[in-house]
């Protein structure tokens, strides 16, 4: 799954993603647009933490957001 699902199933910007991650915009902007997973692991640790905080400020617990966007993922598979 890609940041930028997750940032669109969270409803937020790349800005806010950056903030709660500590990385400025254009560097969630890069990982986004390069799916290649040249990216560092502490960047990608960073980013991760931000999501998790972005998800528990929206009461949303990260396991139970992935798991919603697995589900929707099965149905549309299911559907096609």
């Amino acid at each position: 799954m890609s940041l930028k699902t997750l940032r669109a199933q969270l409803h937020v910007t790349q800005a806010e993603v950056a903030s709660a991650s500590g990385v400025d915009q254009a560097t969630i902007s890069r990982i986004e647009a390069r799916e290649d997973g040249s990216h560092s692991m502490a960047t990608l640790l960073q980013i991760q933490k931000g999501l998790r905080e972005l998800a528990r400020l929206k009461k949303r617990p990260m396991a139970i957001f992935l798991n919603d966007i697995y589900r929707e993922k099965r149905k549309k598979a299911d559907t096609a």
